[in-house]
């Protein structure tokens, strides 16, 4: 059975119908973020083209935050876009930024760089989706970490502070995913059933997930700061008094 599509929100200028700012969005979705996404097995849509009914404000944002891959096209500088943009660096997940060649790029993304679109010809839109098509293939790499402006800042300011101040419900998670794993490893299935080595698997990657985080947390403390956290999290799992 094959797999079914992934979506793939693009953020980008829609206008009016027939405006020249539709005719070009719609060009550049046709001929350069759909061939490029495909590869991939994504399905590309923008704002304009969410089915549901309800509140399209909220299913807009929805896909920014939880949709796996984000397509952003920066041209024009409209602001709706921007806003989109900023949702979704923060939730520090992946997105591609496009613009049109030749127009200047806002500081605040600059740094995630930027594949320049030129669309004076086809051939030129095509070389662009080979750059999009590339971009994506590095997201799929192996250990690929998303950096945004947004993560970036909020890490530095939480993570800064005094070793008290980091999230306590991240260590929480931490120590109640170990004391799971625990069970599981000292309660084998006697009947030899696998289903057990299964749960074992998907508890590590929700503890991998924490451990992500709390390495993030802990790697911008000195190790004599580390040191306590450690300690409090093996007594704590173990039952002994802090």
């Amino acid at each position: 059975m094959e797999n079914p599509e992934a979506p793939c929100f693009v953020i980008a200028p829609i206008g009016s119908p027939a405006s020249a700012i539709r005719l070009r969005s719609d060009r550049i979705l046709a001929q350069v973020i759909e061939p490029a996404v495909s590869q991939f097995n994504y399905k590309p849509f923008r704002a304009d083209q969410v089915p549901a009914p309800g509140l399209i404000t909220s299913e807009i944002i929805w896909h920014i935050a939880n949709d796996p891959l984000v397509v952003a096209d920066l041209t024009g500088h409209n602001p709706n876009v921007f806003y989109e943009l900023a949702l979704r660096h923060a939730v520090r997940k992946p997105v591609v930024q496009l613009i049109r060649a030749g127009e200047s790029i806002p500081f605040d993304t600059a740094a995630l760089g930027t594949i320049q679109v030129d669309d004076s010809d086809d051939e030129r839109l095509k070389s662009a989706s080979a750059e999009l098509a590339e971009a994506i293939r590095g997201i799929h790499a192996a250990r690929f970490r998303p950096e945004t402006p947004v993560s970036v800042a909020l890490r530095n300011w939480v993570f800064a502070t005094a070793p008290g101040l980091v999230p306590r419900g991240v260590f929480e998670s931490l120590i109640v995913n170990f004391a799971e794993l625990t069970f599981l490893l000292e309660h084998d299935d006697d009947n030899g059933d696998f289903t057990i080595h299964r749960d074992v698997a998907s508890m590590l990657s929700y503890i991998l997930e924490d451990l992500d985080s709390i390495s993030n947390a802990l790697g911008l403390l000195s190790v004599s700061e580390q040191l306590p956290y450690w300690k409090s999290i093996s007594a704590t799992i173990r039952g002994e008094k802090r």
